[in-house]
């Protein structure tokens, strides 16, 4: 019998399902208040516009930190030789065992793959070795197949990179801080301006309605108010992505040309 593939691991493609149930680990309300600190012009916006963008942070932040788990317990290069090995090894097996079958037994296979009702056309012999010859076919493509997929993997051993999902979830999250903003005539002043609070949010308004139009220049720049900063505070959220550096905040906006590109660390 041709020796049976084991299975390497548990390991699945991520569905929306997963998803939601990340959804439960994450600190929602640690969440809001960091995008509320860091992210520009947040506060000014409508609340139905605030929880939009929220919403578009949470499930960035979540796909990157099930990407990264994924990445974790998906098999390795060697994992999948020894399968795929494993498997092209069976399939050759099960080819040869068939092209040992004796001549009285390889009859009653061809009797077994066509018995069913005879037509004028065709004979349980005829429809047998048809789907006999069809199953050979079968078999010959699938082990020119596998022995592709075995050819195509590295034999080099894997390299430690940076966390999977990383530089994607930073992507999103500089096309988030960009397109942010309130335009000045969409704000309004507030109703009441007799309270150290409400002189406050007065002298805000006044400020916005003066200065130009916010700019979004996505830097590599760690002073406090830009880009890093906000998306160190929400990478940090993430369930598999707790610990993320700076440092590696910024090499990954390196990597996705984010920033400047004559090499300066502004």
């Amino acid at each position: 019998m041709p020796p049976k593939v084991p299975s390497a691991t548990d390991w699945r493609p991520l569905t929306f399902d997963d998803l939601l149930k990340e959804a439960g680990k994450l600190d929602g309300k640690a969440l809001w208040t960091a995008v509320c600190q860091t992210l520009p012009y947040f506060n000014d916006l409508l609340p139905d516009d605030q929880r939009f963008v929220i919403d578009r942070i949470a499930k960035a932040l979540l796909w990157a930190s099930l990407r990264i788990e994924s990445h974790r317990t998906r098999p390795t290069l060697p994992t999948m030789r020894k399968n795929i090995g494993d498997l092209l090894a069976a399939i050759e097996a099960t080819r040869s065992a068939l092209a040992a079958v004796d001549i009285i037994s390889q009859y009653r296979l061809t009797i077994s793959a066509g018995d069913y009702q005879n037509t004028d056309k065709e004979t349980v012999v005829e429809r047998g070795l048809e789907n006999w010859a069809r199953f050979g076919e079968a078999l010959r493509d699938a082990a020119g197949w596998t022995a592709n997929a075995l050819q195509d993997i590295p034999h080099e051993k894997e390299k430690k990179g940076p966390p999977f999902g990383l530089d994607g979830l930073i992507i999103e999250l500089a096309d988030i801080f960009e397109t942010t903003y309130v335009p000045k005539e969409e704000l309004r002043p507030p109703a009441i301006v007799n309270t150290p609070e409400s002189q406050a949010e007065w002298e805000k308004f006044v400020a916005r309605m003066e200065a130009q139009e916010p700019s979004r220049e996505i830097t590599r720049s760690t002073n406090i108010g830009g880009f890093v900063e906000f998306a160190t505070r929400v990478v940090q959220l993430g369930p598999a992505l707790r610990g993320i550096s700076i440092d590696q905040v910024v090499h990954a906006m390196r990597r996705c040309g984010l920033g400047p590109s004559d090499g300066s660390p502004a």
